[in-house]
Protein backbone atom coordinates (compact mmCIF):
# COMPACT_ATOMS: atom_id res chain seq x y z
CA UNK A 1 0.00 0.00 0.00
CA UNK A 2 1.42 3.29 -1.32
CA UNK A 3 0.63 6.76 -0.07
CA UNK A 4 1.42 9.73 -2.54
CA UNK A 5 1.99 13.52 -2.86
CA UNK A 6 -0.13 15.20 -5.72
CA UNK A 7 2.39 15.31 -7.34
CA UNK A 8 2.49 11.51 -7.26
CA UNK A 9 5.70 10.43 -5.40
CA UNK A 10 5.83 8.37 -2.58
CA UNK A 11 5.67 9.84 0.95
CA UNK A 12 5.62 5.96 2.01
CA UNK A 13 4.78 2.59 1.04
CA UNK A 14 3.86 -0.68 2.98
CA UNK A 15 4.46 -4.21 2.11
CA UNK A 16 1.35 -5.01 4.23
CA UNK A 17 1.37 -9.12 3.36
CA UNK A 18 3.67 -11.88 1.89
CA UNK A 19 3.06 -14.63 0.48
CA UNK A 20 0.98 -13.01 -2.11
CA UNK A 21 -1.94 -11.71 0.13
CA UNK A 22 -4.60 -8.88 -0.22
CA UNK A 23 -5.35 -6.11 1.79
CA UNK A 24 -9.12 -6.45 2.02
CA UNK A 25 -9.28 -3.23 4.21
CA UNK A 26 -7.67 -0.47 5.99
CA UNK A 27 -8.47 2.78 8.15
CA UNK A 28 -6.77 5.76 9.36
CA UNK A 29 -7.02 6.94 13.17
CA UNK A 30 -6.46 10.54 13.32
CA UNK A 31 -6.75 10.34 17.57
CA UNK A 32 -3.31 8.36 17.65
CA UNK A 33 -2.03 8.08 14.03
CA UNK A 34 -2.33 4.64 13.76
CA UNK A 35 -3.35 2.99 10.59
CA UNK A 36 -4.81 -0.72 10.76
CA UNK A 37 -4.48 -3.05 7.61
CA UNK A 38 -6.24 -6.38 7.26
CA UNK A 39 -5.54 -9.15 4.64
CA UNK A 40 -7.50 -11.52 2.74
CA UNK A 41 -5.89 -14.66 4.83
CA UNK A 42 -6.75 -13.59 8.38
CA UNK A 43 -3.55 -10.91 9.38
CA UNK A 44 -4.12 -7.88 10.83
CA UNK A 45 -1.55 -5.44 11.62
CA UNK A 46 -1.09 -1.86 12.92
CA UNK A 47 0.97 0.77 12.24
CA UNK A 48 2.45 3.99 13.77
CA UNK A 49 2.47 6.98 12.22
CA UNK A 50 5.20 9.63 13.72
CA UNK A 51 3.84 12.65 14.42
CA UNK A 52 6.49 14.88 13.66
CA UNK A 53 8.67 12.52 11.22
CA UNK A 54 6.00 10.67 9.82
CA UNK A 55 7.88 7.60 9.08
CA UNK A 56 5.85 4.29 10.05
CA UNK A 57 6.46 1.87 12.56
CA UNK A 58 4.59 -1.77 12.88
CA UNK A 59 2.74 -2.05 16.25
CA UNK A 60 1.20 -5.25 16.49
CA UNK A 61 0.00 -7.83 14.35
CA UNK A 62 -2.05 -10.40 15.15
CA UNK A 63 -4.59 -13.34 12.70
CA UNK A 64 -7.96 -14.43 12.73
CA UNK A 65 -7.97 -18.30 11.67
CA UNK A 66 -10.70 -20.03 9.18
CA UNK A 67 -12.14 -16.22 8.50
CA UNK A 68 -11.52 -13.55 6.56
CA UNK A 69 -11.39 -10.34 8.27
CA UNK A 70 -13.32 -7.53 5.57
CA UNK A 71 -13.35 -4.48 7.86
CA UNK A 72 -11.83 -2.50 10.31
CA UNK A 73 -12.60 0.30 12.46
CA UNK A 74 -11.34 2.48 15.14
CA UNK A 75 -13.26 3.49 18.29
CA UNK A 76 -13.07 4.94 21.79
CA UNK A 77 -11.64 7.96 20.07
CA UNK A 78 -9.48 5.77 19.07
CA UNK A 79 -8.27 3.57 22.05
CA UNK A 80 -10.11 0.26 20.24
CA UNK A 81 -9.89 -1.52 16.84
CA UNK A 82 -13.16 -3.95 15.79
CA UNK A 83 -12.77 -6.34 13.08
CA UNK A 84 -15.69 -7.60 10.79
CA UNK A 85 -15.02 -11.54 9.91
CA UNK A 86 -16.60 -12.56 7.24
CA UNK A 87 -17.75 -16.29 7.17
CA UNK A 88 -18.19 -16.60 11.00
CA UNK A 89 -20.42 -12.98 11.47
CA UNK A 90 -17.58 -12.38 14.57
CA UNK A 91 -16.39 -9.11 15.69
CA UNK A 92 -13.17 -8.97 17.13
CA UNK A 93 -12.56 -6.33 19.45
CA UNK A 94 -9.01 -5.14 20.72
CA UNK A 95 -6.87 -2.72 21.83
CA UNK A 96 -5.57 -0.39 19.61
CA UNK A 97 -2.23 0.12 21.21
CA UNK A 98 -1.63 -3.31 23.00
CA UNK A 99 -3.70 -5.55 20.73
CA UNK A 100 -5.02 -7.39 23.73
CA UNK A 101 -8.55 -8.74 22.75
CA UNK A 102 -11.13 -7.39 24.44
CA UNK A 103 -14.57 -9.11 23.39
CA UNK A 104 -15.75 -11.71 20.73
CA UNK A 105 -19.81 -10.49 19.17
CA UNK A 106 -21.28 -13.31 17.07
CA UNK A 107 -23.99 -12.31 14.59
CA UNK A 108 -26.43 -14.45 13.02
CA UNK A 109 -25.70 -14.07 9.60
CA UNK A 110 -21.95 -13.90 7.58
CA UNK A 111 -20.48 -10.38 7.47
CA UNK A 112 -20.35 -9.46 3.36
CA UNK A 113 -19.76 -5.49 4.34
CA UNK A 114 -20.41 -3.11 6.75
CA UNK A 115 -20.31 0.15 8.14
CA UNK A 116 -20.20 1.92 11.26
CA UNK A 117 -22.26 5.38 12.18
CA UNK A 118 -20.36 7.48 14.08
CA UNK A 119 -22.94 9.58 15.37
CA UNK A 120 -24.70 6.95 16.65
CA UNK A 121 -22.43 3.82 16.72
CA UNK A 122 -25.24 2.01 14.82
CA UNK A 123 -23.74 -0.64 12.18
CA UNK A 124 -25.14 -1.90 9.06
CA UNK A 125 -24.08 -5.18 7.30
CA UNK A 126 -24.36 -6.80 3.93
CA UNK A 127 -25.94 -10.33 5.54
CA UNK A 128 -25.01 -12.37 2.20
CA UNK A 129 -28.92 -13.55 2.48
CA UNK A 130 -31.94 -11.55 2.41
CA UNK A 131 -30.35 -8.19 2.61
CA UNK A 132 -29.07 -5.24 4.92
CA UNK A 133 -28.76 -5.43 8.67
CA UNK A 134 -28.89 -2.86 11.03
CA UNK A 135 -27.26 -2.95 14.77
CA UNK A 136 -27.00 -0.94 17.27
CA UNK A 137 -24.51 -1.04 19.55
CA UNK A 138 -23.39 -4.10 22.12
CA UNK A 139 -26.20 -5.92 20.64
CA UNK A 140 -26.35 -9.38 18.85
CA UNK A 141 -29.65 -9.15 17.16
CA UNK A 142 -30.56 -6.92 14.29
CA UNK A 143 -33.41 -3.60 14.78
CA UNK A 144 -33.70 -3.87 11.48
CA UNK A 145 -33.67 -6.13 7.97
CA UNK A 146 -33.72 -4.40 5.09
CA UNK A 147 -35.09 -7.25 2.77
CA UNK A 148 -33.42 -6.49 -0.84
CA UNK A 149 -33.89 -9.20 -3.87
CA UNK A 150 -30.29 -11.09 -4.22
CA UNK A 151 -29.99 -13.11 -7.74
CA UNK A 152 -25.92 -13.45 -7.33
CA UNK A 153 -23.65 -13.51 -4.00
CA UNK A 154 -21.72 -10.62 -4.52
CA UNK A 155 -20.43 -8.71 -1.54
CA UNK A 156 -21.64 -4.89 -1.67
CA UNK A 157 -21.10 -1.80 -0.43
CA UNK A 158 -23.63 -0.39 2.53
CA UNK A 159 -23.19 3.06 4.05
CA UNK A 160 -24.99 5.76 6.20
CA UNK A 161 -25.21 8.92 4.98
CA UNK A 162 -26.97 12.23 5.93
CA UNK A 163 -25.44 11.74 9.26
CA UNK A 164 -26.76 8.73 10.16
CA UNK A 165 -30.48 8.91 8.97
CA UNK A 166 -30.25 7.11 5.84
CA UNK A 167 -28.51 3.46 4.33
CA UNK A 168 -27.41 3.84 1.03
CA UNK A 169 -26.85 0.25 -0.14
CA UNK A 170 -25.45 -1.59 -3.77
CA UNK A 171 -27.54 -4.25 -5.40
CA UNK A 172 -26.71 -6.84 -8.16
CA UNK A 173 -29.25 -6.14 -10.55
CA UNK A 174 -28.53 -1.96 -11.57
CA UNK A 175 -29.91 -0.12 -8.31
CA UNK A 176 -29.19 1.62 -5.51
CA UNK A 177 -31.59 1.70 -2.45
CA UNK A 178 -32.12 4.15 0.27
CA UNK A 179 -33.57 3.05 3.55
CA UNK A 180 -34.19 5.23 6.51
CA UNK A 181 -32.61 4.02 9.60
CA UNK A 182 -36.35 4.31 11.45
CA UNK A 183 -37.78 2.77 9.49
CA UNK A 184 -37.90 -1.05 7.32
CA UNK A 185 -39.44 0.51 3.99
CA UNK A 186 -37.41 2.09 1.27
CA UNK A 187 -37.03 5.40 0.19
CA UNK A 188 -36.20 6.32 -2.50
CA UNK A 189 -34.15 3.40 -5.36
CA UNK A 190 -32.02 4.86 -7.72
CA UNK A 191 -31.52 2.67 -11.16
CA UNK A 192 -27.77 2.92 -11.86
CA UNK A 193 -27.69 0.93 -14.86
CA UNK A 194 -29.53 -2.32 -16.09
CA UNK A 195 -30.91 -4.85 -14.69
CA UNK A 196 -27.43 -7.19 -15.68
CA UNK A 197 -24.89 -4.46 -13.76
CA UNK A 198 -23.42 -5.33 -10.09
CA UNK A 199 -23.05 -2.24 -7.92
CA UNK A 200 -20.77 -3.10 -5.65
CA UNK A 201 -19.75 0.16 -4.69
CA UNK A 202 -21.18 3.41 -2.79
CA UNK A 203 -20.43 6.24 -0.97
CA UNK A 204 -22.23 9.31 0.56
CA UNK A 205 -20.83 12.64 1.47
CA UNK A 206 -23.05 15.69 3.21
CA UNK A 207 -22.87 19.29 3.30
CA UNK A 208 -24.50 22.09 5.21
CA UNK A 209 -26.51 22.52 1.75
CA UNK A 210 -27.01 19.00 0.02
CA UNK A 211 -26.38 15.77 0.77
CA UNK A 212 -24.39 13.36 -2.69
CA UNK A 213 -24.62 9.79 -3.22
CA UNK A 214 -21.81 8.20 -5.53
CA UNK A 215 -22.41 4.84 -7.05
CA UNK A 216 -19.85 2.29 -9.02
CA UNK A 217 -20.55 -0.47 -11.47
CA UNK A 218 -18.59 -3.40 -11.47
CA UNK A 219 -20.00 -4.79 -15.00
CA UNK A 220 -21.17 -3.85 -17.95
CA UNK A 221 -19.81 -0.24 -18.95
CA UNK A 222 -18.34 0.14 -15.18
CA UNK A 223 -20.06 3.43 -14.90
CA UNK A 224 -20.05 6.12 -12.18
CA UNK A 225 -23.28 7.98 -11.39
CA UNK A 226 -23.85 11.31 -9.07
CA UNK A 227 -26.91 11.88 -7.40
CA UNK A 228 -27.48 14.84 -5.35
CA UNK A 229 -30.04 16.36 -2.68
CA UNK A 230 -30.45 19.84 -1.88
CA UNK A 231 -31.21 20.04 2.15
CA UNK A 232 -34.96 21.30 1.73
CA UNK A 233 -38.62 21.12 2.86
CA UNK A 234 -38.82 20.36 -0.66
CA UNK A 235 -36.64 18.36 -1.72
CA UNK A 236 -36.94 14.73 -0.27
CA UNK A 237 -35.37 12.60 -3.64
CA UNK A 238 -32.18 12.49 -5.12
CA UNK A 239 -31.85 13.59 -8.36
CA UNK A 240 -28.68 12.54 -10.95
CA UNK A 241 -26.33 15.25 -11.67
CA UNK A 242 -23.29 13.39 -13.65
CA UNK A 243 -22.87 10.12 -15.00
CA UNK A 244 -19.57 8.52 -16.60
CA UNK A 245 -19.40 5.50 -18.65
CA UNK A 246 -15.92 3.88 -18.57
CA UNK A 247 -15.53 1.46 -21.57
CA UNK A 248 -13.05 -1.28 -22.15
CA UNK A 249 -9.77 -0.07 -23.62
CA UNK A 250 -9.59 1.70 -27.16
CA UNK A 251 -13.31 3.03 -26.38
CA UNK A 252 -14.06 6.53 -25.79
CA UNK A 253 -15.93 7.68 -22.27
CA UNK A 254 -18.88 9.57 -22.77
CA UNK A 255 -19.95 11.73 -20.08
CA UNK A 256 -23.01 13.36 -19.07
CA UNK A 257 -23.92 16.34 -16.98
Amino acid sequence: MAVKTAAGANLWFIVAHEDLDSVDSFLYDPNFQRIAITSHYGKIKVYSLGRETGNLAGLWTHEVTETIPRAVFFGDHGNSLSVYAMEGGTIHSYDSETSTEKSVTSLKTAIGNVDVCTNTGHFVIDNMFNGFDLYSPNRTSPIHTFKVEITARFIKTIVFGEGGQIIVAGSDHGKVYLFGTGQKDVQQVLRHGNRDQIIQVVATKSTKTEHIVVSGASSGNFGINVWKKVESLFTQVMNQIYALRIYRPGNKRLMKP
